[in-house]
Formats: structure tokens, C-alpha cells, sequence
């Protein structure tokens, strides 16, 4: 099975422009917590709640005057809308990571997240096995 079968095609981004405020909004108006940065169709990074959490609101940085550009995680890692998803799992269990966009040819198409393998994918990921490497406090 490949990831685009399990994938969530509906895309929330915004561009790098936009502020933290404007993120927030949208995670709560979608209940998601990421949103994804792009400039077109071309991903340029992924702002998780977290990521505002800490380098933002922790800063004590103003979330409506504090852009994405200042918070996101550029140059995010990717996969393929065509890789299996068993290897999907294993490229967000070896870099520690929830929520991984998706691309072809280059073009940001969706995004899978560690609860669309749980529910959507058991039997082809080892969702418990990813969900313990992706906990682990980084070395």
C-alpha cells in the first residue's frame, strides 16, 4: 500500500509571510496541529503548535507580530506520494517526527501523521514501534 492511499490531501498552509497568530487560527478553525509552509506548490517548511509553543509564546514574542519565517522548521523532510508506507513510518520513526508532508515531483500534495498510520495503516506500520523511536529524547 502506498502513502497517497492514506494521506491527507486536504492541505492548510500558509506562506512564510504570515505570523503565528494566523497559524494558530487556522489549527484550531482545521483541529490540526501543524500547518504547513509553502510558497506556490512548493513546501518550504511545517510550523507545528509546538514550534510556536517554544519559539514563540516561550520568548515571550508577540504570536501577531512574530512571522512563520521566524518559527517554522524550514527545509522540512518529505516522502514521496508513491513510497510504501511502511517506509513513510520508518522515515518519521529514524528523524523523530509526527507528521510528515508529501510531495511528487517536487509539488507538496498532503501530509500523513502518525494517527493516520494508527488508524488507516496498523497492519503496514509499526505505528507503536514509531511512536517509541519518534518519544525518545534526541542524543
Amino acid at each position: 500500500m502506498k502513502i497517497k492511499e492514506i494521506m491527507t490531501s486536504d492541505i492548510i498552509a500558509l506562506s512564510l509571510r504570515d505570523n503565528c497568530g494566523d497559524a494558530c487560527q487556522k489549527m484550531r478553525e482545521f483541529n490540526i496541529g501543524d500547518v504547513l509552509v509553502a510558497e506556490g506548490n512548493e513546501l518550504v517548511g511545517i510550523v507545528t503548535d509546538r514550534d510556536i509553543a517554544l519559539r514563540c509564546v516561550a520568548d515571550n514574542l508577540n504570536p501577531w507580530d512574530t512571522k512563520l519565517s521566524d518559527v517554522a522548521s524550514l527545509e522540512p523532510i518529505t516522502a514521496d506520494q508513491e513510497m510504501p508506507i511502511a517506509e513513510c513510518s520508518d522515515i518519521m520513526s529514524e528523524n523523530q517526527i509526527r507528521r510528515l508532508p508529501i510531495v511528487s515531483n517536487g509539488e507538496l500534495v498532503g501530509i500523513v501523521s502518525l494517527g493516520d498510520l494508527a488508524v488507516d495503516a496498523p497492519e503496514e506500520s509499526d505505528v507503536e514501534e514509531t511512536l517509541e523511536e519518534i518519544s525518545q529524547p534526541t542524543r
